[in-house]
Order: C-alpha cells, then sequence, then structure tokens
C-alpha cells in the first residue's frame, strides 16, 4: 500500500506483497530503489575475468595473514561442500561474533576484526568478503546508501557475492544484533538471517 504522497509505509506491511490502488485501478507496487537497483544489478559482470577480481585474496601480498583468514573460513565451513551453505555460515559466523561498534576503537580491517570483536559497515562486510573469498566465493564490496525513511538515509557498505554464477545480497552488519556500547559488548543469540541472500524487492525497500 502506499500513501497518498507516494511515500513508503513502513512497519508491519513491510514483508507484504505490494500493490498501489489509484483512481480505481490496482497494480504491482515496487521498492522505493527497486528500479535502479535492478539495472545495477542487471549490468552486473559475470565473465572469468571479473569472477576472478571478485575470488582475489584479501591479503593477497601478505600471506602470514591471509593463513589466518584461510584458516577461520576453513574453521566455520568445516563439514560443508555446498557453496550457498558455506556464504550462509560465514554469514551466521560473522553476525554472531561481531559487534557493531557505536562507540570506541574500530577497524575495517578484517584480521583487526577478528581480534577486536566490534566494527561498523565497513569492517563487517571486509571480514565477510575475505572469509568467502577464502573458501572460493566470489565476493565484491557494494557501496551505497541505506535506512528506513528518506529521512535517515546513511552511507552503507555491503556484499554482493556469486553463488553458481548467481549475484546475491548479503548485508553483514544489518544482519547484527551485538554491540557495543558504554564501554561493554552486549552479545545476544540469535541474528537477523532476511539479511542473508535478501531478495531485489525487499533489499530495494532499504537499501540503494
Amino acid at each position: 500500500s502506499f500513501e497518498s504522497n507516494g511515500e513508503f509505509l513502513d512497519g508491519f506491511l513491510k514483508n507484504a506483497g505490494y500493490f498501489r490502488i489509484d483512481n480505481g485501478k490496482t497494480t504491482p507496487a515496487l521498492s522505493r530503489f527497486e528500479t535502479k537497483n535492478l539495472e545495477d544489478f542487471t549490468n552486473l559482470r559475470g565473465d572469468s575475468e571479473a569472477m576472478k577480481f571478485a575470488l582475489k585474496p584479501y591479503y593477497a601480498d601478505n600471506p602470514a595473514s591471509q593463513k589466518i583468514i584461510d584458516a577461520k573460513a576453513a574453521e566455520i565451513t568445516k563439514g560443508l561442500t555446498d557453496p550457498y551453505e558455506k556464504a550462509n555460515a560465514i554469514f551466521d559466523w560473522v553476525t554472531y561474533n561481531v559487534a557493531y561498534a557505536y562507540e570506541g576503537n574500530y577497524s575495517s580491517d578484517p584480521i583487526e576484526v577478528l581480534n577486536l570483536k566490534k566494527a561498523v559497515c565497513v569492517g563487517y562486510t571486509n571480514l565477510t568478503n575475505a572469509l568467502l573469498r577464502s573458501v572460493g566465493i566470489p565476493a565484491l564490496f557494494t557501496k551505497g546508501a541505506a535506512g528506513h525513511s528518506s529521512k535517515s538515509m546513511y552511507n552503507h557498505g555491503w556484499t554482493t557475492a556469486f553463488i553458481d554464477q548467481r549475484p546475491i545480497f548479503i548485508d553483514s552488519t544489518w544482519g547484527y544484533w551485538n554491540t557495543y556500547e558504554n564501554g561493554k559488548f552486549n552479545w545476544k543469540d540469535y541474528n537477523s538471517p532476511s539479511w542473508f541472500d535478501a531478495s531485489l524487492h525487499k533489499f530495494s525497500e532499504t537499501h540503494n
């Protein structure tokens, strides 16, 4: 449903199927950024050169650091053979084990994120991408903006990964519930799984 001024309705309708009624005519309704996101999504390259770039180890020039990432990725995905399950396991691990840093020191470097156990979106995404690439899943850092209303959009970054050449959205930052504030960690035993492989329609409600 849309209000008369065309603004998107938040709240309990957020996961519903959307339509618009205009002068008695009912038509499917796109999410706020769906047209632009679909255009960008459609233009993603999937050729071998692009995939090679998206698979480059995060620490390609630092074997010692890459060994740490490889060991953690192997630990997280132990016993898994399906790339989709590996990607999901990495998303779960990052969202369960990294707290959002509302204050204090934080880093965007994956190994420092592992050590500090706190980050903002750049650190969440870089760690996710480093782990994905380590297990052979192409992953890119996507820059954009996100927010639940036109007045609360902010710079943001997330992962575009490729599973069997299918690009998927992964937002480890929005998947978190752990926080670091007032000088202490607040750990939760749950995350928001809907931000792993979110549909274009859902993603476009909040991400541009």
